[in-house]
């Protein structure tokens, strides 16, 4: 092209239909878009509600409505896919088209965004998580797929530690393990809606229906006496230990769950960028791995 966009056009391979188009150019990101005719005649209709929300977990290709998927690779290692996906609705022939975006970080977190406002937030640890109770898939990363599960699944019926936000509501919500739900309004307000008050009954009705059990009275709300002393929570979140120098220096100890995520994220490919090193040191007489990662962030340097 005149102004230096370089277009690619050719077939995909394992002799599958289609074309996969390139189009690059110096100083931008590339994309690349991919075109399945045979998927376009399909015109693929995804189930109501979680039906068929393992549907794609081999190729995204198979949600999309039009045979069409645009990718785009930032510098930082992330890929972003748009694609088109129509699903039906509760009623006669009714159903939603929206453009769905799927935004794959290096360090495999997931984030869905949908045309009509939903956000999903898988955090790699909650992936993990997700694999390690699922089917287990050795390759995570690259093949595991239980995650499918709450990125396209019925949103109430989320798992915990997942994040889902309403754009067009202005909310961001998420759930614990002992089924306190919290939410966050984009003006600033937050609601903690704890289990221990919850109806059970109205579960289906959706988080917002949800209503404390216990009678309300005008100077405040009645409390159970044998909810006053509740049993310790199931989990806890690991605490940060950081230590600060009098000279503003200072290091963090890093607990398993952290150690497990940098592992987990510099392993993952190979990166000509990043030096890696693993010497065995003595620490006070124990035997240690002293592992340093060095991250070249510019090619030029200026003194």
């Amino acid at each position: 092209m005149p102004d230096g966009t370089n277009i690619l056009k050719k077939k995909r391979p394992n002799d599958e239909a289609g074309s996969i188009t390139f189009i690059t150019k110096e100083g931008f990101v590339p994309i690349r878009q991919i075109y399945d005719p045979v998927k376009a005649r399909a015109k693929t209709v995804i189930g109501l509600g979680g039906t068929d929300a393992l549907m794609g977990k081999d190729q995204i290709m198979e949600r999309t409505n039009t045979g069409k998927i645009s990718e785009v690779l930032l510098p930082d290692g992330t890929c972003v896919q748009s694609y088109l996906e129509k699903q039906e609705l509760e009623g006669y022939n009714r159903f939603s088209a929206s453009m769905i975006h799927l935004i794959k970080r290096s360090d495999f977190s997931v984030v869905k965004v949908r045309q009509d406002g939903e956000v999903v937030v898988i955090t790699a640890n909650e992936r993990a998580y997700l694999n390690e109770i699922g089917k287990q898939i050795p390759e995570f990363g690259t093949k595991d797929y239980d995650y499918f599960f709450e990125l396209f699944g019925v949103p109430n019926e989320r798992r915990s530690g997942l994040y889902t936000a309403n754009l067009d509501k202005g909310r961001i919500w998420t759930e614990d393990e002992e089924g306190n739900y919290f939410i966050a309004y984009a003006n600033g307000d937050t609601v903690e809606k704890m289990s221990v008050s919850f109806n059970l009954d109205q579960m289906v009705e959706g988080i917002e229906n949800k209503e404390p059990t216990s009678p309300r009275i005008k100077d405040g709300e009645y409390i159970e006496d044998e909810c006053k002393f509740l049993p310790p929570p199931k989990s806890m979140a690991h605490p940060r230990l950081l230590y600060i120098k009098n000279d503003g220096s200072g290091i963090e100890y890093f607990n398993e769950e952290q150690l497990t995520h940098m592992f987990r994220t510099y392993h993952k490919t190979e990166n000509k960028n990043l030096i890696q090193t693993a010497n065995k040191v003595k620490f006070k007489n124990e035997d240690c791995i002293s592992h340093v990662f060095l991250q070249k962030k510019s090619k030029n340097f200026d003194a």
